[in-house]
This record gives structure tokens, sequence and C-alpha cells, in this order.
């Protein structure tokens, strides 16, 4: 098993991040032409919540994850993913409260962009493949 370096690690979240953006826009834009733009706004705030709560999360633990304690490290991913919960539970009552969404478009893009997460070992096994 390779042991990854925080800045590989970080450049792979980075490309995650990125990731979900562009599948946001690609739903955003088939829905559009789909369903008509209110149904893509819905879309689209839905992934951008998911999104929006990942980049807090990784600002937060990248932030404090240069410790050397294991424990640290543990403790910070816990709270980064907390914070990240408390993040999208008001994002999400924000979103059917006041922005009026339609919850289909806008829990079917959370969904999607949230399960890409599981993409993550081939965007991180990309670089590590080629630094070998």
């Amino acid at each position: 098993m390779q042991n990854l370096s925080l800045q590989s690690m970080r450049d792979g979240a980075v490309r995650l991040l990125f990731l979900q953006c562009l599948l946001v826009a690609i739903i955003f834009i088939i829905v559009a032409f789909a369903a008509g733009i209110p149904t893509a706004y819905s879309a689209l705030i839905g992934g951008s919540v998911c999104v929006l709560a990942n980049l807090f999360f990784m600002k937060y633990f990248f932030a404090f994850c240069g410790a050397r304690a294991g424990q640290k490290i543990v403790m910070m991913m816990y709270v980064a993913e907390i914070l990240k919960l408390l993040i999208t539970s008001i994002f999400f009552v924000l979103a059917i409260t006041f922005w009026h969404v339609g919850p289909l478009p806008f829990l079917l893009t959370y969904f999607v962009v949230q399960t890409s997460c599981w993409l993550s070992p081939w965007v991180f096994r990309k670089r590590t493949l080629a630094t070998s």
C-alpha cells in the first residue's frame, strides 16, 4: 500500500471537486433541455449544496492536516465531517423553505454528485501511478 503525501491528497481532492462541478454543470444543461429552466435551477442548487459542503470539508480538513499526530488528523476529519453535515442540513432547509426548489431534481442531483465521491479511488490512483 502506497503512502500518499499530503500534497497528492490535496491535489486529488481538488480534482474530485472539479469533477463534481463539471458533473453539476452537465446535469444542469441536460435538465434545462429536458425539463426547463426552473427544474434545472433546482438541480443546480442540489448539486451546489453538495459541492459547497465538500469544499468546506476539504478546506477545513487540509487546513489542519499538517499535524504529525495521527489522532489529531483523525479528530480533524471527524470535526470537518460533522461541520459538513451541519452545513448540508442548513442548505437543505434554506433550499426547501426559502428557495422553493423542486424536491426531486434537487435531491437527485445532490445524490448523484455525492456518489461521485466513489470515483475518488480512480482520481487519486492516476496521480500515484504517475509518480511511482
